[in-house]
């Protein structure tokens, strides 16, 4: 079971480590549709302007999204981290079961920012097709929250196999 459990720790890592990917993308982008707005406004294009000001609502929608995802996935791995190595089969599955439920959570989460991503990256493309922030968001759709995803599809694995082992354990069948 500590493998299981260690395979787990080291996916929460990776998976932080592509929230933290993610949330910069978004932060880039935050600034370059500020700078979008900043120019359609200097150059007297108010419709354009007030476009992008909503597109960068809807942007930082996302990114509390994301911060609220991270979060979740920070309790479930704080949950785990401080356990000791060595655990009984009730200690296991008194520790992992409440996971399952936390990483449900983040995954739709990152799921629910992956899929409005695109029609965002559209919607600034109405206005300001030239925008590196149009490139940045498909990327993040397109790779970034696929890592994630991985990660947590990975860590909801290992848990599974963790969970099952205990009980197996737990019922003297292993």
């Amino acid at each position: 079971m500590t493998t299981h459990v260690d395979t787990i720790l080291a996916g929460f890592q990776t998976a932080s480590m592509g929230f933290d990917r993610a949330a910069s993308t978004l932060s880039a982008a935050d600034q370059s549709l500020g700078k979008s707005i900043d120019a359609a406004r200097r150059a007297g294009f108010t419709a354009v302007g007030a476009h992008l000001q909503t597109a960068l609502q809807d942007l930082r929608q996302l990114q509390t999204a994301l911060t609220a995802a991270k979060r979740l996935l920070g309790e479930a791995h704080s949950s785990i981290v401080g356990s000791p190595k060595e655990l009984s089969s009730e200690q296991v599955l008194g520790i992992l079961s409440p996971i399952g439920g936390k990483l449900g959570q983040v995954e739709a989460g990152v799921l629910q920012i992956r899929s409005a991503l695109p029609g965002l990256a559209q919607r600034i493309a109405v206005a300001a097709n030239q925008s590196p922030a149009i490139g940045m968001l498909n990327t993040l759709a397109q790779q970034g929250t696929a890592q994630i995803l991985d990660r947590i599809t990975a860590v909801k694995q290992a848990l599974d196999a963790a969970t099952t082992d205990a009980q197996r354990a737990r019922s003297g069948g292993a």
